[in-house]
């Protein structure tokens, strides 16, 4: 009897964390073009242009009046040095951000997590207000981003759908020593935090840093270089002799 017991309660144990890993968050993260990395747990684009999409759990939510605020933070994982004046700029929809728009340290009320302190922007939107250039609002058939990025598939149905907005990445003009880290939050009417799972966070991919305009030569290639014009004059010379 204790064994069927046993083997019952584990069956639960395991069925209760199945449901647990495949459920869909209030809030998640995706980008076009993505994959998911285990290491950081996070859905990681592979464009330097890229769409990224902030998923809403709610069929109820109207895309056209609702007024809840909602942000996304922009975050440098590496941190600039003061007064950079080699960060360039990268843009989230329709606003361009530089160095100068950057701040120090955590959004308020953000769990810790080792992205933080660091430099950063936000971002706040609602979907009433959603209607700049390069930002758009839909809605998506339900799915779990971490277990599918780049899996959004746009719906009529809006029974079990998510609601989402869709903002165009460019960060082609970012240094490309530079990444960056999107979370998504949103506050209560007192003051709670509400914020997509660590899991459902997304990134940019690391960039190559680009060769030099003028790249010096290597120790190696110099060497080899002399020797050839060491070999050719010694030729010239048995020539003339």
């Amino acid at each position: 009897m204790k064994t069927i017991k046993s083997i019952v309660y584990t069956s639960l144990y395991f069925l209760l964390l199945s449901s647990t890993a495949f459920a869909v968050p209030y809030l998640q993260l995706d980008a076009s073009n993505s994959t998911y990395n285990d290491d950081t747990e996070s859905i990681v684009s592979n464009s330097d242009i890229f769409t990224l999409y902030a998923l809403v759990n709610d069929s109820t939510l109207n895309l056209n009046t609702d007024t809840k605020t909602f942000y996304i933070s922009i975050a440098l994982p590496t941190n600039v040095e003061n007064n950079n004046n080699d960060f360039g700029s990268f843009s989230v929809g329709s606003k361009t951000y530089y160095y100068s728009d950057l701040k120090y340290g955590t959004p308020s009320k953000l769990p810790k997590h080792d992205i933080f302190p660091t430099y950063y922007v936000e971002r706040s939107f609602t979907f009433s207000n959603l209607t700049g250039s390069n930002e758009s609002k839909d809605r998506a058939t339900s799915y779990n981003s971490e277990d599918t990025p780049g899996g959004l598939t746009t719906t009529t149905n809006v029974n079990g759908s998510l609601a989402y907005a869709a903002f165009d990445i460019d960060i082609s003009n970012l240094n490309p020593k530079y990444q960056l880290h999107f979370d998504l939050y949103t506050y209560s009417s007192n003051g709670k935090i509400t914020k997509a799972p660590f899991s459902h966070d997304a990134e940019t991919g690391i960039r190559t840093n680009p060769p030099p305009d003028n790249p010096v030569p290597e120790p190696s290639t110099i060497m080899l270089l002399g020797f050839g014009l060491l070999g050719l004059s010694m030729i010239g010379r048995k020539k003339i002799v």
